[in-house]
This record gives structure tokens, sequence and C-alpha cells, in this order.
């Protein structure tokens, strides 16, 4: 993941069954950043990251989630079921 000045916005997503970001994020610095926000457009997302899934709420406002786990980053990516038509998920 590159360090974002600004939130992260994906390419539109479309169609039916599972959709994934095709992209893998994770924090750099733990320790600068213990948490991260993901929020999504159109419609809802799930952050994968190996311990637990964390969904991304359709909303104007970031949900913010831990960064890592006993000072370890996670790496995830984002995944949806049958994606609302324009969907895109943002992270920051």
């Amino acid at each position: 993941m590159d360090d974002f000045v600004k939130p992260y916005e994906s390419n539109p997503f479309s169609g039916s069954g599972w959709h994934f970001s095709g992209l893998r994020f994770t924090v750099r610095n733990v320790k600068l950043n213990p948490y991260f926000g993901i929020r999504a457009h159109l419609d809802s997302f799930k952050f994968f990251n190996g311990m637990h899934d964390v969904v991304a709420p359709v909303s104007n406002n970031f949900t913010y989630t831990v960064s890592n786990f006993r000072g370890t980053p996670f790496i995830g990516y984002f995944a949806t079921w049958n994606p609302v038509t324009n969907s895109r998920y943002h992270i920051y």
C-alpha cells in the first residue's frame, strides 16, 4: 500500500458473484498508524485480513479498525458479493 495523503478510491465494481480488489493493503508503520479507515459507496464490502473480517459499510464516514496484531501489520484485501453497479471501496 502506498502512503496515501488522501483516501484511496477503487475502480467501480459491477456484475454477479464474488469480486475482489486485486490489491493487497497493509500499514507500513503500525506504531504511527494503529488504525486505518474503510468505507464503501453504493454497496458494502468486506476487508479480509487473515484474522477477522471487517465490514466496510455504505457510508460517508470511515469505519476505523486495527492495523496490526501484536505489532505485526495485517495484510488484507476487499471483496464483495453481487456488487451494485458502480460500487466502490475507500481506504485511508
